[in-house]
């Protein structure tokens, strides 16, 4: 089973996603930072946080404004520039 996943996902990405290790000036490389990892990890705590708002009100427009200023909160904090 691992092996068809293996198969089925070296079909699938492009050969740039294989290596753990890109081009130093590829944009890839940015997932394999430190940094990134680190807003990685903020940005789960963000989601996690409003899940947790979001099952305390259920309220269908509750939910749907937060999740998307959660969803843009978590777009900046991951964006590149900074």
């Amino acid at each position: 089973m691992r092996l068809l996943l293996l198969m089925i996902r070296l079909a699938i990405l492009p050969d740039w996603m294989h290596y753990q290790y890109p081009d130093q000036h590829h944009f890839y490389r940015r997932k394999f930072t430190t940094q990134h990892h680190a807003k990685r990890k903020v940005v789960k705590k963000i989601w996690l946080f409003a899940g947790a708002i979001m099952i305390c009100f259920p309220a269908l427009p509750f939910v749907i404004i937060t999740s998307l200023l959660t969803l843009l909160l978590s777009l900046a904090v991951l964006d590149e520039t900074s």
